[in-house]
């Protein structure tokens, strides 16, 4: 039987993000490893019922520290020289990078990569402070000395492409374009559509590139704008180890205000989206394609978001949704009061939202894509 070894800096995405890929990996008869450094038993049984084996790794998430980095590469260069993997997959700015150069040195035969998204390092700043500068140079310098020693390197937008071929990280022969991790059509799928209460939902790591802040601002307009209707606002998430993260006490002040709900993180999203009216992620952090946008547009639900790398692609402006530019409340609070005024346009542009992703973000057209290039 033939091994595959997926690394990830985060057990919980290989559980949300990776699942059926693992088990579309496994019915083509292959024996899937999931590598990662923060594993739960809960996160573990998942995987495990699934048939994966789950195997610890050493690796921080985020930051640089050059002592613990290299941990992480000799750990790395141990577990894959033990497992024997035929194939190695990592996304991940740390997996791609040190999983890739541990994959090389274990004599690895064929190594694939993702780049689900750039974060905020290639996003244009208007004041540019010396640590942008340098994280973002240290990044070039990583993605320049491993990308190389991929196979193939998928991607999830063409702004990514782009960028990373302008910089000469990759060539047009190694790049491949995906449409987002995909979707479960039928697991994310309700025939209501929450009309009354009309009701906004953000879901995202809770950290300021995301647009929370924006998401907030509109929200105390709006209440402001419309004291006596009931519209309501959820912002599903927790706070973050990013040093941009938003703050406990803050979030705490916004629900003692009346602003939005906050469940905190929840592993199933479903249940609140069902509860949503229009789905909003007023971000300016450079995703891939947001999960969360799939799974929304998924259940038929309208979508505002910003004119971003990875988010603009899920809107067709007018149709399902509309697009925004980044850190403009205005024109968040303008699309918010389109919904509002016009409540027919949420039924009409989620049946939209919903056909735009079973024609291009099916979970199983995106993992068999993989596949093909893996010559699976």
């Amino acid at each position: 039987m033939k091994n595959v070894a997926i690394i990830s800096n985060y057990a919980h995405s290989l559980v949300a993000f990776r699942s059926h890929l693992i088990e579309d990996l496994i019915d083509k008869g292959y024996q899937v490893y999931a590598l990662a450094p923060d594993y739960t038993e809960e996160y573990r049984n998942h995987l495990n019922e699934i048939g994966a084996t789950t195997t610890d790794i050493y690796m921080d998430r985020t930051g640089y520290n050059p002592i613990k980095d290299i941990g992480s590469l000799f750990n790395l260069i141990k577990i894959i020289r033990k497992i024997n993997p035929d194939i190695t997959f990592s996304y991940g700015i740390k997996p791609v990078v040190y999983g890739l150069w541990a994959s090389y040195i274990a004599g690895v035969e064929k190594r694939y990569a993702m780049v689900a998204g750039l974060g905020t390092l290639y996003v244009e700043k208007e004041a540019e402070t010396l640590k942008d500068s340098v994280s973002r140079t240290l990044a070039d310098l990583l993605y320049r000395f491993s990308l190389p020693l991929a196979d193939k390197v998928f991607f999830q937008n063409p702004d990514d492409i782009s960028l990373f071929e302008d910089k000469g990280f990759v060539n047009g022969g190694e790049s491949v374009l995906l449409n987002g991790s995909g979707v479960d059509l039928g697991y994310y799928h309700t025939n209501h559509i929450q009309k009354n209460p009309i009701t906004f939902t953000l879901v995202a790591r809770l950290i300021k590139e995301k647009g929370v802040y924006e998401f907030i601002d509109s929200a105390r307009i709006i209440r402001n704008k419309y004291p006596t209707k009931d519209i309501k606002f959820i912002l599903i998430g927790d706070v973050d180890s990013n040093p941009n993260s938003v703050e406990r006490k803050e979030i705490k002040e916004w629900v003692d205000e009346g602003l939005v709900k906050w469940p905190g993180f929840v592993d199933n999203v479903k249940g609140w989206l069902e509860k949503t009216s229009v789905f909003v992620l007023p971000t300016y952090y450079r995703e891939g394609t947001p999960r969360s946008i799939l799974e929304a547009m998924s259940m038929s639900r309208p979508i505002i978001t910003t004119n971003m790398p990875g988010s603009r692609e899920t809107v067709e402006d007018g149709q399902n949704g509309f697009l925004i530019e980044p850190k403009n409340v205005e024109a968040l609070v303008s699309s918010l009061v389109t919904f509002i005024e016009n409540p027919s346009l949420i039924k009409k542009f989620g049946l939209k939202s919903r056909k735009k992703a079973e024609v291009e973000y099916n979970v199983y057209d995106v993992n068999e894509a993989i596949m093909n290039v893996m010559n699976i």
